[in-house]
Parts: C-alpha cells; sequence; structure tokens
C-alpha cells in the first residue's frame, strides 16, 4: 500500500499528487503498483511460511534433532506454543469483558494478559523442573524413525532455499 507513495521509479505515471517538501511530488506509476504488488506476495509468502511452522512442526522432534542448540530451541518452540495461547486469552478477555459491559482501551488490556502470561510461565518452569530440565544428565525420550514424508519436506525446503537463493 506504501509502495508508490515512497518509490519514485517508473515512467508509466497513472496520478499525480501534491508535493511535499521533504518526500517530492507524490506520484503513482505502474511500475511502483507492480514493485509493491511484489513486495506484498514476498512478504504474504514469509508470514505463510511461518505461519505453517508454528502449526505443522512437531516442536518436541525439533527439540531432539537440535541437540547443539537446545537452550535457544527451547525458546523458539516455547514461544511459538504460546503465541496461539496469548491470542486465546486475549479473544476470551474482549467476550468476558463484553459481557459485563465493561470497555478497557488497548493498554488497558495488556494488565489482565501479561499476568495471564506470567502465571503460565511460571507454571511452565515449574513444569520443567519437575521434569528435570537443566540437570547435568539428562535422559532422552526415543526418536520415532523418519518417514517418507519427513524425507521430501527436507527435500522441499532445500530446492526451496535454492530457488529462492538464485531468484534474488
Amino acid at each position: 500500500m506504501l509502495t508508490p507513495f515512497v518509490e519514485v521509479i517508473g515512467t508509466h505515471v497513472l496520478w499525480t499528487g501534491p508535493t511535499i517538501p521533504v518526500l517530492g511530488t507524490l506520484d503513482v506509476s505502474t511500475e511502483e503498483l507492480r514493485n509493491g504488488l511484489f513486495q506484498g506476495l514476498r512478504l504474504g509468502a514469509v508470514g505463510l511460511a511461518f505461519a505453517a511452522y508454528a502449526l505443522l512442526l512437531d516442536h518436541d522432534r525439533l527439540l531432539a534433532s537440535a541437540g547443539w542448540a537446545r537452550r535457544s530451541t527451547v525458546a523458539v518452540a516455547l514461544a511459538t506454543r504460546l503465541v496461539p495461547l496469548l491470542e486465546r486469552d486475549a479473544r476470551d478477555l474482549r467476550v468476558a469483558l463484553r459481557g459485563r459491559n465493561v470497555e478497557l482501551g488497548p493498554v488497558r488490556q495488556l494488565s489482565p494478559l501479561l499476568a495471564g502470561s506470567l502465571e503460565r510461565g511460571l507454571n511452565l518452569a515449574e513444569a520443567m523442573e519437575a521434569r528435570g530440565y537443566g540437570r547435568a544428565g539428562r535422559t532422552r525420550a526415543p526418536r520415532p524413525p523418519w518417514r517418507a514424508r519427513d524425507w521430501l519436506a527436507l527435500g522441499a525446503a532445500v530446492v526451496l532455499v535454492a530457488v529462492g537463493a538464485l531468484w534474488l
């Protein structure tokens, strides 16, 4: 949406707007629209890739496969698991407040969400401690063998990264 107003490219001008002292003349050209559409599609593709990652990935297998970066992987896996819970908590809070005919601003809604997140984090930390996370002698769950679908997904990911690198 903003690309035609912040770029100055192209010769096929569709609309010429006002002249702003710092930015210059605001105009919209077909090249700017094409470039904006392209960048928007790229952003949408990245968003869909991260959504697929968050929804389709088995986080336990991810943790098991990345033993060399275990703490970083735990942080990423916990964050991607807790984002949908935070969204659900926000939706439930809005419904509860609407049922009581109470309107809170966006900043005031953060306080109960933060309290709920801290409570959930404390419960998660207690559960991890009870399961022995961080002890020197760690136990391992049995690893399920890779299926054909896993190998296909790995191959497709390598091909997509190679195509993306060559395309750029």
